[in-house]
């Protein structure tokens, strides 16, 4: 589990699927239902865990956004077929074939999608990550600590690296802007130091624009 929100929705929703499970119990209880019941538990578990807000936004070691949608459209889509075979018909080979080439599609579709993105990127290998931008401006922040700089110049830089940090990931790179923003940011080690809360405010902006 990647953070406390998603511990939280995961426990809340499934303490609600087993509080309706119960309350909407079938007068002729049989093995379909406890196997709906379980298969929601599962798409639950797997859509708070590995779902749309799970992947990592560095862009490193995580799962990936492509496949962190897919996760997501792939528990949708199965709790609504599991929801309206249930009055149809046992849950058999004919239904897990069908979540078996939904998973399939689904995944190609990811893994198209990812490849894009990938393909897209070759050209900006030289490019720093949002990752490094962050680590340029931490060593800018603990510099000026250390040289007794205004603590408003130490506030702002401080917010402009955790707002690259938690609001950009690999995907923005790919963005006309985003080049512009690596300049900036690399320029912030020889701006005056009278001029660097204007030339923040700027990136600031930059950050913003990328965002949309």
């Amino acid at each position: 589990m990647k953070n406390k929100f998603q511990l939280k929705f995961l426990a809340i929703s499934s303490a609600l699927i087993i509080f309706f499970g119960f309350i909407f119990v079938p007068n002729d209880l049989n093995l379909r239902y406890f196997l709906l019941f379980g298969w929601i538990l599962v798409l639950n578990f797997l859509f708070w865990h590995s779902g749309f807000l799970s992947y990592d936004k560095s862009g490193r070691g995580g799962i990936s956004p492509a496949h962190s949608m897919a996760v997501s459209l792939f528990c949708v889509v199965s709790f609504i077929i599991s929801i309206v075979h249930y009055p149809v018909g046992d849950y058999n080979k004919f239904f897990f074939s069908i979540q078996a080439i939904l998973i399939a599609v689904i995944l190609l579709l990811a893994n198209t999608l990812n490849f894009a993105s990938s393909f897209a990127q070759v050209g900006d290998k030289n490019v720093s990550s949002p990752d490094e931008l962050h680590k340029i401006i931490l060593t800018l922040e603990n510099r000026l600590k250390n040289d007794s700089a205004p603590k408003e110049q130490i506030e702002a830089l401080k917010k402009l690296r955790e707002k690259i940090k938690y609001s950009l990931n690999s995907s923005t790179t790919t963005k006309a802007c985003y080049k512009e923003l690596v300049d900036n940011v690399n320029a912030l080690k020889q701006v005056n130091i009278d001029d660097l809360e204007n030339h923040i405010k700027q990136i600031l902006s930059l950050v913003d624009d990328l965002r949309i």
